[in-house]
């Protein structure tokens, strides 16, 4: 093989090397671009055993009568690892996450406070960021005043509801935000009893000491 002959393999085996990482790169671009596509927002109301979970969930934050709590008017997918460190035992339904719902202010009253806001996800961040804690005590906010204006503006964030066959247990992920370094969530699991909803466990937590985002359909956990 003559010198024109190898380069010619080589100008080959170049424009096949640089088919495939544009293959690869396509392939990325479209995995992550049905990784962060929205899903459906149903336009069926959510129903009243729904409401009951959530109202469950959402007694910590409104357990005073007293305190806002602002609450992202749209649910967000199960993430789809919600089930890690869920317990063996129980049977859950198969998921669909192909929808997501949003609250209605008729729904309010019976998530348990009159104090309960729906507000939109994406304003509701502009505000965390106004009142980021982390930032006012950089501009010399004394930390007392500047966490108690993040929780102020903070935003609690839930999941679609995963039950198991009977409907005697339930999975929802949950996310309180307040700022860059400011949040706390979780995977609960919920239990039936008596007719109402108690909290029975955690499948996962976590409490933010570096920024995060909520999940989209496929990432992983966060609450308070």
């Amino acid at each position: 093989m003559d010198w024109n002959e190898i380069l010619q393999w080589s100008q080959k085996g170049f424009i096949a090397s640089c088919a495939l990482v544009v293959q690869m790169v396509l392939a990325l671009a479209t995995g992550q671009q049905a990784e962060n596509a929205k899903p459906k927002v149903s336009n069926q109301p959510v129903t009243d055993e729904a409401l009951g979970v959530y109202h469950a969930v959402l007694s910590d934050w409104a357990d005073d009568g007293k305190s806002a709590v602002h609450l992202a008017a749209e649910t967000i997918a199960l993430p789809s690892d919600a089930l890690e460190g869920c317990p063996k035992n129980i049977e859950w339904e198969k998921s669909s996450a192909a929808e997501v719902h949003r609250f209605r202010e008729d729904d309010v009253p019976k998530l348990g406070s009159s104090k309960i806001s729906l507000v939109e996800r994406d304003a509701q961040e502009k505000e965390i960021a106004k009142n980021d804690p982390g930032a006012a005590i950089r501009k010399g906010k004394s930390v007392d005043d500047a966490v108690r204006s993040g929780f102020a503006s903070g935003m609690v964030t839930l999941s679609e509801i995963r039950f198991d066959a009977r409907h005697e247990h339930a999975i929802v992920w949950y996310g309180f935000h307040c700022g860059s370094l400011c949040g706390s969530g979780g995977t609960v699991v919920m239990e039936r009893k008596d007719g109402a909803w108690r909290r029975n466990g955690y499948c996962s937590m976590w409490i933010s000491n570096a920024p995060r985002e909520v999940p989209s359909t496929t990432a992983s956990h966060s609450s308070r």
